[in-house]
């Protein structure tokens, strides 16, 4: 792996973050790590990578947010 990726966890998992073993649940963000962890993570299914770290850092930039859904009416009443 040749630059850090953004991992999710996908289930709880105990990392060490300056020096304290903290546990990240399963859904959240994992802190940067080597890749001889990152790989261990990911060959053990623990992990994913962060695909959706791209369009959430756009979304935060300024990108235009999703147009919400016409409400529906009611049909009329006969």
């Amino acid at each position: 792996m040749s630059k850090a990726q953004a991992l999710i966890a996908l289930v709880a998992t105990a990392v060490m973050v300056d020096g304290e073993r903290r546990v990240i649940a399963a859904g959240q963000p994992l802190p940067a790590l080597d890749a001889v962890d990152t790989d261990a993570l990911l060959a053990a299914k623990a992990a994913r990578i962060d695909d959706g770290a791209a369009a959430t850092e756009a979304a935060a930039e300024g990108a235009a947010p999703a147009a919400k859904p016409a409400a529906k009416k009611a049909p009329a009443k006969t």
